[in-house]
């Protein structure tokens, strides 16, 4: 159970069942780095710290894929012990992705892959228990900012709700003032664009079943025609791992998605993103 900060006035009635959605999650604030950050720090851009014998990404043409950012979690586990349902030696989450300029964007509108990416946006999740230091590889996109954690608290999107608070869903429906009240609340109260666990600030609907689908080889254009309410369905023992708003061309964000053990921790190895844009 965590404790909810400043409930509306309009949706206190309905506190217990907003406490009982709840997650605990880190918010991630971005801090430029003044001087070099240390071997394993949470970060967007500069350079990966891989391990040893461990080698730079690259994509299906055998071009190096750009480093996004890493976040250490075994680190944040240290720092704020039983917040977040992660393994006991969770390890270091680096994502390597394909940055594209407005001109790719615009010739076209061409995908790869049949996926919401744009053209050569080849994407990498890895995860490591042991780090070692920058390495050598593509120029950073851009500099090092610093990523520093605070605990916080996460519920789920409106559109989310109708699956996992139906009750509570129906009544928001229903009235336009209460629904654009708890959309408010999200938004610029709890505010939450880039985070460690909780849920996901959904750009557009849940798309868990899209983590699914890719862990299966899918490509978008065989969602149609495969079982769409299967995906779905597995999709709901998916969690949020990370989400940062706006790294991609337009108006994006980005989300790391991972299933739960039979223990109730993520299995970061089967880490899978989505990508999300206006």
């Amino acid at each position: 159970m965590v404790e909810l900060p400043h409930v509306p006035e309009d949706l206190a009635p309905y506190r217990p069942q907003l406490t009982q959605l709840a997650r605990p999650c880190l918010a991630l604030q971005p801090v430029r780095a003044e001087s070099a950050l240390p071997v394993g720090a949470s970060k967007v851009g500069g350079a990966p710290d891989l391990p040893a014998g461990v080698a730079w990404p690259r994509n299906d043409d055998g071009v190096p894929v750009p480093f996004a950012f890493q976040v250490n979690l075994t680190e944040l586990t240290r720092l704020h012990p039983g917040l977040l349902p992660l393994p006991e030696e969770p390890g270091l989450l680096q994502f390597f992705t394909t940055f594209v300029d407005e001109d790719t964007w615009a010739v076209g509108k061409q995908w790869r892959d049949g996926w919401y990416e744009p053209a050569r946006g080849d994407n990498r999740v890895l995860v490591h228990h042991t780090v070692d230091g920058p390495v050598d590889g593509p120029e950073p996109f851009q500099e090092e900012w610093r990523l520093v954690a605070e605990p916080a608290v996460s519920l789920p999107g409106y559109l989310e709700l109708s699956d996992r608070a139906p009750e509570l869903f129906a009544v928001l429906r229903a009235d336009q003032r209460l629904r654009d009240s708890y959309r408010d609340w999200l938004a610029y109260d709890l505010g939450l664009y880039n985070l460690v666990g909780g849920f996901p600030s959904w750009v557009q609907d849940a798309a868990y079943y899209e983590a699914v689908g890719r862990e299966r080889g899918l490509r978008f254009h065989d969602v149609a025609p495969s079982p769409l309410g299967e995906l779905q369905a597995e999709g709901r023992n998916w969690h949020l791992v990370c989400q940062l708003d706006s790294i991609i061309g337009d108006d994006g964000r980005m989300y790391l998605l991972a299933p739960m053990d039979s223990a109730g921790r993520y299995e970061l190895d089967r880490t899978q993103y989505v990508y999300q844009c206006t």
